[in-house]
């Protein structure tokens, strides 16, 4: 037996709209310090952060960056519990050639202590050992990563965790910085990790302050415009989609930002077909997914002729199993 939604929305969206609100107030949001997590980010945001450029603020609710923080903060808890892991501890590096200082976070730090609970010898009794920085990224799906690896933003924000962590008595130069990625959608159960040690990430770091200097050359003269421009590391319809709040500032007026009115009826019926179909397709995937979740391990025919079947695809999965594909016909 199933339900169908509530026809009526206004509580669904008022109670959405609660957790929205929140999310947006909370100091986090409000964040617009240079963090470790911006270093390895577009240089122009850098550059508009620190002059204080006007922006645009933050509008509805990013509920994949809401979800992936109650994810993380879920797995905190639970590594401050299991594992005696020091939570959200603030750790601070100042920059050796700007003399930036940047300061953050730290989602857990996990001591050497915890290395008794392994076998001596393995490669997690080496890591744990001399103690870790654990940085928690949330996905939706782990297969991006594990092809292509961590990003430079979560490598230098995890450097810098790991050597401010050090620099502060909490961590020794024998110590690791993890990066822990989850699927936020419960459709991966394994974990993925990226790990690296002290000496890495001082050059990751030195990256960064190069990085910072490029920054500091644009300021020095002003910002002038065209060299402001040469500083975008991101691509108009990344800056668009995660609202950076100096979007307009960057594309505003340009190629990449229409400023042309659409007022035909014709017009305006057709853009709106258009998202409704694209959303319907994006609503067709998820069900469709759904399904094939639903479906492992199910094989034969339907009393209507609809066989069911699942085939190799000649591949095996991350975690060392034949990678089966789904194949549903419908008898004609």
């Amino acid at each position: 037996m199933m339900k169908a939604v509530d026809d009526d929305r206004q509580l669904a969206d008022f109670l959405n709209n609660e957790v929205a609100s929140w999310d947006n107030e909370r100091p986090r949001s409000q964040q617009v310090t240079l963090g470790p997590s911006e270093l390895g980010g577009c240089r122009e945001f850098i550059r508009a952060t620190v002059a204080q450029d006007p922006g645009l603020p933050e509008t509805g609710f990013k509920a994949a960056a809401f979800m992936g923080t109650a994810v993380g903060d879920m797995i905190e808890r639970i590594f401050g519990e299991r594992l005696m892991a020091i939570l959200q501890r603030e750790v601070s590096i100042q920059m050796g050639r700007t003399g930036i200082t940047v300061a953050g976070s730290a989602d857990a730090i996990i001591p050497p202590t915890v290395s008794k609970r392994v076998a001596k010898g393995s490669r997690v009794f080496e890591i744990l050992a001399g103690g870790l920085v654990l940085d928690i990224k949330s996905k939706d799906g782990l297969a991006e990563i594990e092809k292509y690896g961590a990003s430079l933003e979560n490598l230098i924000q995890i450097s810098v965790y790991l050597v401010g962590a050090v620099a502060e008595g909490l961590l020794s130069k024998d110590s690791y910085g993890v990066l822990l990625y989850v699927d936020r959608s419960g459709s991966t159960k394994r974990f993925t990790t990226i790990t690296i040690d002290y000496d890495e990430a001082t050059r990751w770091i030195d990256l960064a302050e190069e990085r910072l200097m490029d920054v500091d050359e644009v300021l020095a003269k002003g910002s002038p415009e065209e060299d402001r421009w040469a500083l975008r590391d991101k691509s108009p319809a990344w800056c668009f989609a995660v609202q950076c709040p100096f979007r307009e500032n960057c594309w505003g007026g340009s190629e990449h930002r229409p400023t042309g009115q659409i007022t035909h009826p014709d017009e305006l019926e057709a853009v709106s077909r258009y998202v409704t179909a694209r959303d319907l397709e994006k609503q067709a995937i998820e069900l469709k997914a759904a399904a094939n979740k639903s479906l492992a391990g199910v094989a034969g025919i339907t009393p209507d002729g609809t066989t069911v079947s699942w085939t190799s695809t000649g591949r095996r999965d991350p975690t060392g199993e034949p990678a089966m594909r789904l194949d549903v016909r419908v008898q004609r």
